[in-house]
């Protein structure tokens, strides 16, 4: 199931790359590195134990007060 939707995901992400105009593909290929850190962050929270999780959140929140 995991690979059906990886699959389909990539699909649509290329569909909708190849559609945007040229300058936009290049904002976006420059952009790479900024995005897989970001997926590897959003990765990380995900498939750490939810007490670490909580915690994470809770200096989340007294940082962004």
């Amino acid at each position: 199931m995991l690979a059906r939707w990886r699959s389909t995901n990539a699909v649509l992400v290329h569909t909708a790359l190849t559609g945007l105009e040229a300058q936009h593909q290049r904002v976006l290929a420059e952009a790479i590195p900024a995005l897989d850190a970001l997926t590897y962050a959003i990765d990380s929270l995900a498939d750490a134990p939810p007490h670490i999780r909580e915690a994470e959140n809770d200096n989340t929140m007294v940082a962004g007060r």
